[in-house]
């Protein structure tokens, strides 16, 4: 069975924890207003009701209202650079007749933020650590290489565009 771990990061360091919640509705962390902050969303596997192992990883930032809401964004840039550039080639891209625009890029977290993640994840979930003690740097590696893929790719349907117009 499958568990959600929901973590806001500060710019000072500090996590706190989000309790999980049904549908739209979000909780208020009313010590956080006004904060742009690092959202972690873990996915884990549980043995006996315990967290044993880190499924999946996710990274948004977020900007909470004076009230300490927020409201995770549909537009989000791995979701849209999903869309645009996950199943196309660059000789489709290359015939859009719209500009080519650069992919966004991911959303990772600072060296800071990673080294509090893991002292967090220590204290806290340390069977998680020690389960699964790279799962956060290979999320962040595969959304690093996840964009220099798309990059290439607008990279060569940018130049397929030039030999196209010399012709």
């Amino acid at each position: 069975m499958a568990g959600f771990l929901n973590l806001c990061i500060c710019m000072d360091g500090k996590i706190i924890k989000v309790p999980n919640v049904k549908w739209d509705n979000n909780k208020s962390i009313p010590q956080l207003s006004e904060q742009e902050v690092l959202h972690v969303h873990i996915v884990y596997d549980t043995e006996e009701r315990n967290p044993n192992m880190i499924i999946g990883v996710w990274f948004d930032r977020v900007q909470l209202d004076e009230l300490g809401q927020y409201s995770l964004n549909k537009n989000h840039p791995s979701l849209q650079n999903f869309i645009e550039y996950a199943f196309v080639s660059a000789e489709e891209l290359c015939e859009r007749n719209e500009p080519l625009t650069i992919p966004a890029a991911p959303v990772v977290p600072t060296q800071f933020e990673k080294e509090s993640l893991n002292t967090y994840l220590k204290n806290k979930y340390p069977v998680l650590l020690k389960n699964s003690p790279h799962a956060i740097e290979l999320t962040i590696n595969r959304l690093n290489e996840q964009h220099r893929k798309y990059i290439g790719l607008v990279k060569k349907a940018n130049s397929l565009r030039r030999i196209r117009q010399e012709w």
